[in-house]
């Protein structure tokens, strides 16, 4: 009989509440789970809003641009009384779309682990920036030490959330230290009071 180990793979580290703990080791590096009163540094928003973007649609911002604009295109077409394109073909090319998601959701668990490198820094690491290399490199870590891809979606569904919760707070807050401020838009037409 075939002797099967499954268990290399293994959950994060939990905290004494169950919670999966701030802090573990991967690989012999050791990892902190960061929340950025204030944010996150300006590099690594821009990496998060890559990936939670393709995170939360399972594509990439270009592909959904261009599904859009050729989606609007085939409409334009049709309301103009081009004959030679149909309703029929915009369900085609949504129905294509939907296939391609369901192709390729179980890349989902790799972007969820590119959007937790996001927010997993290594020991040493410069929090101020985010490289694609250096994710790959943290990535592989957590791979080597056995870590089930689960709790890295669960992790990347939770910081997305809290992560949403925090700048909305923030926003309030900035909102309410300018009561009584009109903003206006270049052109000097008034939108309203912040």
């Amino acid at each position: 009989m075939a002797n099967f180990n499954d268990s290399v793979i293994k959950p994060l580290p939990r905290d004494e509440s169950g919670k999966i703990a701030r802090f573990f080791t991967a690989n012999g590096n050791e990892y902190k789970i960061v929340e950025w009163e204030h944010g996150p540094p300006i590099d690594r928003w821009s990496a998060y809003e890559k990936w939670a973007l393709m995170f939360t649609y399972n594509a990439s911002p270009a592909e959904l641009v261009e599904n859009n604009r050729k989606t609007g295109e085939m409409l334009n077409r049709i309301m103009a009384g081009d004959k030679t394109i149909t309703v029929l073909d915009v369900i085609a090319h949504q129905k294509s779309i939907v296939d391609g998601i369901i192709t390729i959701a179980n890349q989902k668990y790799t972007r969820a682990m590119w959007l937790c490198s996001i927010f997993i820094i290594r020991e040493g690491e410069d929090v101020r920036t985010w490289s694609s290399a250096t994710a790959e490199s943290k990535i592989m870590d957590w791979i080597k030490e056995g870590f089930s891809v689960d709790d890295f979606f669960l992790l990347a569904q939770t910081i997305s959330m809290q992560f949403s919760k925090n700048l909305l707070k923030h926003i309030r807050h900035g909102l309410s230290e300018n009561n009584g401020q009109h903003i206006s838009k270049a052109d000097g037409t008034e939108i309203g009071k912040l």
